[in-house]
């Protein structure tokens, strides 16, 4: 989908946004990855075709044994 700044416990990353779509279960997944951390995933969010679904966020992490 592209790039997107996302805001976290954190602070600001920028991430790029994958979206994938399962028509026959009505389900949409999107996923936010940071290249500047080999792909990190950031947030993920899956929503179900009756509205219902989940969101996970980083909320703290260690990358090559630093706290960002």
């Amino acid at each position: 989908m592209g790039e997107e700044v996302i805001e976290t416990p954190i602070g600001k990353i920028n991430t790029l946004k994958i979206v994938r779509v399962k028509h026959r279960k009505n389900r949409e997944t999107a996923f936010w990855l940071a290249p500047e951390y080999e792909f990190l995933l950031v947030r993920l969010q899956q929503l179900e075709g009756n509205g219902r679904g989940f969101e996970l966020l980083l909320k703290e992490a260690k990358f090559d044994g630093k706290q960002i």
